[in-house]
């Protein structure tokens, strides 16, 4: 069996994603798979690309694709990280198209959803996320993530300060 890919920026992806319910044949390299991610934004209808063809890159490289935005004046000075997030690193699921968050002249890690089992075994208390635009988050922002789930937690692997982004549907 071979060893599945794994994602420095989404290193729950497993944890988070649900095996699709048949499996399907991968657009890029033709194998059958069971586990596999359609977040490829393209000019062509992508539906499935295996996970091995998202982590080498040759996805988003076939379809002329990325798999998350970035923020132009929020992009690590090294190149190749931005590289990783665009071509190489799943999406996930959102309300909202966000770009993918930085700190610390680098991207952070996707943890998951506010009330998705990876975030809640971490325990992380409500005051210790901070929100991405450098302002504290609102008693509204945090009351509607704790109420719906719907916030994504991001955090630094550098500094380890985690971030929260309610997710409005």
């Amino acid at each position: 069996m071979n060893q599945r890919p794994t994602f420095k920026y989404h290193p729950n992806y497993y944890r988070l994603s649900d095996p699709a319910p048949e499996k399907s044949v991968c657009q890029c390299c033709g194998r059958e798979v069971d586990v596999y991610e359609n977040g490829l934004y393209s000019d062509e209808d992508v539906e499935c690309v295996c996970l091995d063809c998202v982590a080498n890159g040759a996805a988003a490289k076939k379809f002329n694709g990325e798999f998350n935005s970035v923020d132009p004046d929020e992009q690590p000075n090294d190149p190749a990280r931005t590289d990783e997030i665009l071509h190489r690193t799943p999406s996930f699921d959102s309300w909202q198209d966000y770009s993918w968050p930085t700190c610390c002249d680098d991207y952070c890690a996707f943890l998951g959803h506010y009330a998705d089992e990876p975030v809640k075994k971490l325990r992380i208390s409500d005051d210790a996320y901070e929100a991405f635009d450098g302002d504290s988050l609102s008693a509204d922002d945090l009351a509607y993530v704790k109420e719906t789930g719907d916030g994504l937690v991001f955090q630094c692997l550098h500094c380890r300060k985690f971030y929260l982004i309610p997710d409005y549907d």
